[in-house]
């Protein structure tokens, strides 16, 4: 992970604690979807599955040497996961910036073209930072799997 990324340091830590790892199996009767924190040059991910009111973390990306949204597209793509119909992300894709040094390209755009949907479900800004917050602290804590 880079200094910089929101969940760098956590999604390592988890990972490092074995909080995400391979004890909760990936279900292929399940779909799998994902929590993408895009950044200029680094990009953390977080698969996990909905199973019986569960979220379970089944794996983690995280882009430690700046190459970005295809980079990010690559690993999606390596995985043997049949995705859920979005990838949820924050307010950034919106605007353009995360991305944009590696394709050219605003995020949403990017990931449009290689059939991928982003959803943001925040209305604005500040309750996106409190939700996303939220989220990453009850996903990153001791815990393996988290009630919804």
């Amino acid at each position: 992970y880079r200094e910089g990324t929101y969940y760098g340091y956590k999604l390592a830590t988890a990972k490092k604690e074995k909080r995400i790892s391979n004890e909760y199996r990936h279900d292929s009767t399940q779909p799998v979807f994902t929590a993408t924190d895009t950044g200029d040059w680094w990009t953390a991910c977080i698969y996990f599955q909905l199973i019986r009111d569960r979220i379970r973390l089944i794996d983690c990306y995280y882009d430690n040497a700046g190459q970005g949204q295809p980079a990010w597209a690559k690993a999606l793509n390596s995985k043997p996961y049949v995705y859920g119909k979005e990838h949820f992300t924050g307010w950034e894709h919106k605007y353009g910036k995360a991305g944009r040094y590696q394709t050219g390209m605003a995020t949403k755009d990017f990931a449009a073209q290689l059939g991928y949907a982003f959803r943001e479900p925040w209305p604005s800004e500040a309750d996106y930072w409190r939700a996303r917050v939220q989220a990453a602290q009850a996903a990153l804590t001791k815990k393996k799997e988290l009630a919804l």
